[in-house]
C-alpha cells in the first residue's frame, strides 16, 4: 500500500502485496487485542491497599484505562481495532473486486476454444 491520505483519504494499492498487507494488519489487530486484555487487567486489578494514596492510584489507573471521557486506553484501542477491521474489510473487498475483474479480463482475452470445424479425413 502506498500513497498518502491526502484530502480524500485515498490510497494506491499494489494488489500483488495486498494479501501480505492484510496479514500484517491482522497481526496488528491480534497485538491490539492482547493489549486490550492487559488494559482490562489494569482497570480491574485488585485493591493494592486501603490507604488513601493506594486507593487514589487505583482510581487514577482505572480512569486512564477505561474512562472514555478522558481518552482512555480502552477507547483508543477500540478505535484502532475498528480502523484496522475497516481497512482489512476494504482491502479484502478490493482484492475480490480486482480478482473478479481480472478473471473476467482473462476469460475474454482467451482465444476462441469452441468446437473445431469438421475436417473430412478423406479429402
Amino acid at each position: 500500500m502506498s500513497g498518502g491520505m491526502g484530502g480524500g483519504g485515498h490510497f494506491r494499492i499494489d494488489l500483488a502485496r495486498a494479501p501480505q498487507v492484510v496479514k500484517d494488519l491482522e497481526e496488528a489487530r491480534n497485538q491490539l487485542q492482547v493489549l486490550r486484555g492487559k488494559i482490562n487487567n489494569l482497570a480491574y486489578a485488585g485493591d493494592p491497599g486501603k490507604d488513601e494514596v493506594s486507593v487514589n492510584a487505583k482510581n487514577q489507573l482505572r480512569r486512564l484505562a477505561t474512562d472514555s471521557a478522558q481518552g482512555s486506553l480502552a477507547t483508543a484501542t477500540a478505535a484502532y481495532l475498528k480502523a484496522i477491521d475497516d481497512a482489512v474489510n476494504a482491502m479484502n473487498e478490493t482484492i475480490r473486486t480486482h480478482m473478479t475483474a481480472e478473471e473476467l479480463n482473462t476469460y475474454h482475452a482467451r482465444p476462441y476454444e469452441g468446437p473445431k470445424p469438421w475436417v473430412d479425413p478423406y479429402t
